[in-house]
Order: structure tokens, then sequence, then C-alpha cells
């Protein structure tokens, strides 16, 4: 039996990376596409640069390789943290990753490789203005982002491809999700650090501002097992991913320094004034991906948060 061929958009980050690995041990055959920092073109494995805006380019990738999963991650992406740039820019990015991309790899499908099954990674943040509690699949999109406004776009896209040309799509909206791949400039990591740097007396204390926010945050592995038993499966549409819990600031906190001996009351200073960007409650509800395929998180907050820090610790000794 051949093996079969999975086409990750992009490796290099927090859920590439992992998808890598986790394909690997399934012994699939990877052509995978990076991002160059410094141009707009895109690394596809070792081979030449190819880049995904340009409809002749992706039309000989698809055609050549006919892949029978295709894992679409790419995102222009920033934490809560960064400074975010103009909308113009963040507007021009946005919609040439998630739309006008994912558009060129949808078309290639079609033409050449129908019976590549194709997952597209959105996120929760299409609900950014969601007045419900918890959100469903019904939930009615309220993106209060240009990153979500665009993902949402990328998802009616494949919907539309989906049902016209009758391929598998699968959008899966991802909500908060952490590993030890988790960057520096997303506050769980930044966390763990600065919590790391007291314990080794590199600095004393730690400023924040709202310890208080509620987040559904899982575990990255776990998040990526649902999509790849997802595209195992005949299911098409949208399944939202997520822990289905909520745990604030402070349980991250606690969790990180009771781990490393320390009384983080004496540590933490709560600034009221930091200005923090408006949050609404993103909290998702998982029936419809444990109806359809069984999925449920292997691994919960605790043990998620105690891993890493532990990695985290190993690495900055």
């Amino acid at each position: 039996m051949s093996k079969k061929t999975a086409l990750i958009i992009w490796v290099g980050w927090q859920d590439g990376t992992i998808l890598r690995d986790f394909l690997t041990s399934k012994n699939y055959v990877i052509i995978w596409i990076s991002r160059n920092k410094n141009t707009y073109h895109w690394i596809v494995g070792t081979e030449k640069h190819t880049d995904i805006l340009d409809t002749n380019q992706v039309d000989i990738l698809i055609k050549r390789h006919k892949p029978d999963e295709i894992y679409y991650l790419a995102a222009y992406h920033h934490s809560s943290q960064d400074i975010i740039p103009n909308d113009q820019v963040v507007f021009k990015e946005s919609t040439n990753i998630h739309v006008n991309g994912y558009f060129n790899i949808l078309q290639a499908v079609a033409k050449y490789s129908p019976k590549s099954k194709i997952c597209y990674a959105s996120s929760c943040l299409i609900y950014g203005w969601s007045d419900t509690q918890q959100q469903n699949e019904k939930t009615l999109p309220a993106p209060n982002s240009i990153y979500a406004i665009t993902k949402l776009e990328g998802m009616h896209l494949g919907n539309r491809f989906a049902e016209k040309y009758n391929i598998q799509v699968i959008n899966t909206i991802l909500y908060n999700h952490e590993s030890q791949f988790r960057s520096a400039n997303f506050v769980s990591m930044k966390i763990i650090q600065w919590a790391i740097k007291i314990s080794q007396w590199i600095q004393n204390t730690i400023t924040l501002g709202d310890i208080s926010t509620q987040v559904d945050r899982g575990y990255a592995w776990d998040y990526i097992e649902a999509m790849f038993w997802l595209l195992q499966s005949d299911k098409k549409w949208d399944y939202i991913v997520s822990s289905w819990s909520l745990h604030t600031i402070q349980d991250l906190i606690e969790i990180v320094f009771n781990y490393l001996g320390l009384d983080w009351k004496k540590h933490i200073i709560i600034d009221k004034n930091i200005i923090q960007r408006k949050k609404w409650l993103l909290y998702g509800d998982t029936i419809k991906i444990i109806k359809d395929i069984n999925w449920k998180p292997k691994i919960w907050f605790n043990k998620m948060i105690l891993e890493m820090t532990k990695k985290a610790k190993k690495y900055m000794k």
C-alpha cells in the first residue's frame, strides 16, 4: 500500500510544526510550505520557491503531487500583545494569505486533484462580537477584526467549492490552543518565561493588567489530531474545535508559580491602567465534532500548562 501524501501550508509556527511531526509519525509523505520572511514567496520542502499567490505555480504544485490531504494553516497572525499594523497592511496581508492564496489552492484542486481532502484552519475570532455565552456551528458569525473577516471569507470560499465541485472541504474553527511551541509574544508563554526568570533570580516582578479574563484554552496537539481525524472521515463543512472549558489568566499563573515553588502574589503587580483589547467571551461548544468523529481533548488545562512550563524551564537553563 502506497504512502499517503499531505501538503501542509504552512510549516514554521506552532500548528504546522506539530502537524508535520504528527503526520511523520503516521508515515506520510509530506510536502510542506513555509513563508519566506523576506518575500511573499513560499518554500515547498526542498524544492524551488513557489508563490501561492501565483495561479500557474499553484496549478503545477497540485498537478504534480495530487496530495491526499491538504492542511491550509496559513495565517497573518499577531497576538493581543503585539503592536497592530495599520488597517491597510493588515487587510492586504490577511486577504492575500486567508483568501487569495487559498482560492488558488481550491481552484487547482478542483481542476487537477478533486480527490484531495482539504482542511482550512479558521478561528473562533469569527465570533468576536457574538453576544452568545457559548458558540456552536450555527452561531451567527460576528467578526470584529480584519483577520477574522478574511478568515470567514476563506471559509465561505471553501464551502462554495465543496458544493460546486463536490470536493471534501472542512473548516476547523479553532479556539485558543497552546503548546511548548507557542511564541513568546503570546501572554501564556510570556508569563511562563517571566516566572522562570523570577525563579532564577533574573527578575523579581511581573506587571499585568486584568488577570480575570476567561479563555477557552486547549492543547495544540489535540487540535491537530482533530483536524487529521476529520479528514479521515467523509465529513464536510464547519467544525468547532475547542477545550469546552474556561480558565482565567490567574489560573495559569497559579499553576506556573506553584510548580516553580513561588508565591505569585509576591511577584505579580496588577496595573489596572494597562489598556487591553476589549474581549468577548469565546467559548466553544464541541457537541458536533464529538458526535461525528468522537473527538475529545486528551490533555486538559493543568497538564498542558505544566508541560509548557517544564519544557520552557529546560530550554532556558
